[in-house]
Order: C-alpha cells, then structure tokens, then sequence
C-alpha cells in the first residue's frame, strides 16, 4: 500500500511538473513570436523612407513610446524570466534603428531613442502588472502554487490539493 502510494505520488508530481513546463514552453514561445513579430512591424515602419503625413494622430514620439512599449510587453506578461536580456535587446534595438535611420531617408533622433527606452521601461512595467494579476487570477498556473501541491501531495497531506466543487 505504501509503495503503491509513493508511486502514485510521484506520477503525480511528474504529471503536475510536466503539465507546468509545458505551459512554461508555450508562454515562452508566444512571447518570443509576439515579439518577433512587434519587431519586425517597428523595423519596416521606422526604414520605410517618409511620405506625406500619415492620417494616423499623435506625433512621432508618440508612436515611438507605444511602438517600444508594445514590443517589450508580451516578454514581461508572458516569460518575465527574459524580461532583463528583452529590455537589453529592445533598448540596442531602438539604437540601432536611430543610427541606420539616415540611411533609409528618414532621421534619426536622441529624442525618438529617449521615446524608445521610455516605452520599454512602460510596457515592461505594464507587462509585469498583467502577469502578477493572471498568475493571481489563475492560481494553478503560478509555480509556487504547482510547487506546493506537488510538495504537499508528496508529503501525504492531499488535503492541500485543490478539489473540484461538486456543488450542482
């Protein structure tokens, strides 16, 4: 009995750390396709060369600060893990976007760079907000949660588990 109980314990717990890595992967390979994507969609809009003004409101720096912020947020909400190389990369992004700009007809400016590394440092704080609340929201999804249920079945207290209402 007891055996059948430690092995049913750890296929547990494997079961919950598998399902929990998996989750791990998918969140981190949305991130990094959100962002490829955000990124390239900055990339093409800063180098194509300027054209009549465009109908779309806000000034340049604008769009800027909301481009950043939108390129840094799916990293922070999604994979926080990475959220320190993301900002790096965003940040010598934007540099490098203003530094071949002139060569696209187009000009780059200290201002758009400071309106670069401003949005990161808001869509990386936003993102961290949207986390925090679905790691809240959605508990079972949190690590620490997944950790101490494994934790706690594992020491034979399976009253930690959550357990499915069976109200009607």
């Amino acid at each position: 009995m007891l055996a059948t109980t430690a092995k049913n314990s750890n296929t547990f717990s494997m079961t919950i750390l598998r399902h929990n890595g998996n989750q791990l992967k998918r969140r981190r390979a949305s991130a990094f396709a959100l962002t490829v994507i955000v990124a390239v969609t900055i990339g093409i809009l800063t180098l194509v060369p300027e054209g009549p003004k465009s109908g779309v409101p806000g000034s340049d720096k604008v769009h800027h600060f909301l481009a950043f912020a939108a390129l840094i947020l799916p990293c922070a909400a999604l994979y926080p893990q990475a959220l320190f190389k993301g900002v790096l990369a965003a940040t010598f992004y934007g540099g490098l976007i203003e530094i071949i700009q002139p060569y696209f007809g187009r000009s780059g400016e200290l201002a758009d760079f400071v309106a670069d590394v401003s949005g990161i440092g808001a869509g990386a704080a936003l993102g961290l907000i949207v986390h925090s609340v679905l790691n809240r929201a959605l508990p079972e999804s949190g690590q620490r949660r997944t950790h101490h249920m494994v934790k706690s079945y594992a020491n034979g207290r399976p009253e930690n588990l959550p357990v499915a209402n069976s109200d009607p």
